[in-house]
């Protein structure tokens, strides 16, 4: 009988689909977010059916293959080494696209005046809270666009929880926890029993989305950890599709399909980011503009909601697409794949001379 293919086998070259999976999940933030801003979100059919907004399942994807990766660059980096490389990947697009945002807006958009609208408090907050993320992000501007709309980059909530599910691998790391995968499960359960409680409407012992991220995200680290023991097969894909499909049909109860959903999502995520091949493997070719097409689109389509009322869903999605795939991949190819090739500064390999032989002990 022939060994089953396991999630090893297909995880441990460069030839995969994960840059396809995380533009296709910045594309369905994009998508939800376009019924939610031009009031279509009843008329949306993912949503009307399980009562989730599909941008959801789009952040979702963005965790648990975040748990994937950066649990083996942990394992291949020592501590300094990777903090770095996790700085460059998500600092300077942000640094950049935060003070641009707010250039353009002030020049040409805010009803106020230029330095009115830079020297604001709010405006001053926005470059100074998403310039490090680690208090949260702030992803109101008033003044933005009118005197009314306060809404900007609602995207950017996101990215702290993001950050504090790597400082917690990290932690976790240092200790020596990743060497025993139960730390990695017992955070799984924590905050898949904690998401479920809050969910269902029973107690908080931890807020619902923390608890959601850390799921997902400590999925994905567990994924890694047993991924020479976790058959990649397309029979169990579709069990994962037909499960979500069923309790959708089965009960109306929106609590059951939201945990059905979450349940199902890490190992979806898993088949499709590692086992389709052939010509899906060109998009590789590309690079990666799911970052840039994150951060940017959320302000694009609020203007396009407030400058085209009554607009489709649909057109809010086109058009934002159409200004923002550009500028992702001028942000990829001069910015962000630049960041990431930058070497450890001399200063600090030192310290990560010393963070190798520490954890090698």
């Amino acid at each position: 009988m022939n060994r089953p293919i396991m999630l090893g086998d297909v995880s441990s070259g460069r030839e995969n689909n994960v840059l396809l999976l995380r533009m296709l999940a910045a594309s369905i933030v994009v998508y939800g977010h376009a019924f939610g801003l031009t009031h279509h979100n009843s008329g949306e059919p993912f949503n009307r059916f399980f009562g989730m907004n599909p941008a959801n399942i789009g952040v979702d994807a963005f965790f648990v293959i975040s748990g994937f990766l950066i649990c083996r660059s942990f394992v291949r980096k020592d501590l300094v080494t990777f903090a770095w490389a996790r700085a460059m990947r998500i600092f300077p697009a942000l640094w950049v696209s935060t003070v641009l945002l707010i250039l353009l807006v002030g020049v040409f958009l805010t009803p106020l005046s230029p330095t009115q609208f830079w020297l604001r408090h709010d405006t001053l907050t926005y470059i100074a809270r998403n310039a490090t993320v680690l208090s949260g992000c702030q992803i109101r501007l008033p003044f933005a666009f009118d005197s009314r709309t306060t809404q900007f980059n609602d995207s950017l909530w996101t990215l702290p929880h993001e950050l504090q599910m790597y400082i917690l691998l990290a932690l976790v790391g240092v200790c020596g926890l990743l060497r025993r995968p139960f730390a990695a499960v017992a955070l799984l359960l924590v905050g898949g029993l904690a998401f479920a409680i809050s969910v269902l409407g029973l107690a908080h012992p931890i807020e619902a989305e923390r608890a959601r991220f850390m799921f997902l995200f400590f999925s994905g680290t567990t994924l890694y950890l047993f991924r020479d023991f976790v058959p990649m097969r397309g029979s169990l894909a579709l069990a994962c599709i037909c499960l979500c499909v069923l309790a959708g049909l089965a009960t109306t109860n929106h609590a059951i399909h939201r945990l059905v959903l979450e349940a199902a999502v890490p190992y979806l995520v898993m088949w499709f980011s590692f086992v389709p091949a052939g010509a899906i493997r060109w998009y590789n070719t590309l690079g990666d503009y799911s970052y840039g097409t994150y951060i940017l689109a959320g302000p694009v389509q609020v203007f396009l909601a407030l400058r085209i009322p009554g607009g489709s869903a649909l057109m809010n999605l086109a058009s934002a697409l159409l200004l923002v795939l550009p500028l992702s991949a001028a942000s990829w190819h001069l910015l962000e794949s630049r960041a990431l090739a930058l070497q450890l500064p001399k200063a600090l390999r030192p310290m990560a001379a010393y963070a190798a032989a520490t954890l090698r002990k």
